[in-house]
């Protein structure tokens, strides 16, 4: 059985909703570290690729811009909570 394993949250799905079939997750530790990766059943052996669509994909960005926006929200309750007294 071909395997396909990812660390990347935001790939996961993607891999799911694209036909990779998600069998487990495994914990390493790696530089002091924990690290969790998604193990996938890859028969085709498309993850690599998959991996490659995701990265120029819409859904990427969509998610890239929904972090960003995250973001600004935060600063903002950080910035108007600091001028309060």
């Amino acid at each position: 059985m071909n395997i396909y394993k990812s660390d990347n949250l935001a790939l996961a799905p993607y891999l799911t909703l694209n036909g990779l079939k998600y069998i487990k997750k495994e914990a390493t530790k790696e530089n002091g570290k924990i690290k969790i990766y998604f193990i996938f059943e890859d028969g085709e052996n498309k993850g690599e690729q998959l991996s490659l669509d995701f990265n120029r994909s819409d859904f990427k960005q969509y998610r890239d811009l929904t972090l960003f926006f995250r973001t600004e929200i935060e600063k903002a309750k950080r910035e108007f909570f600091d001028g309060k007294e």
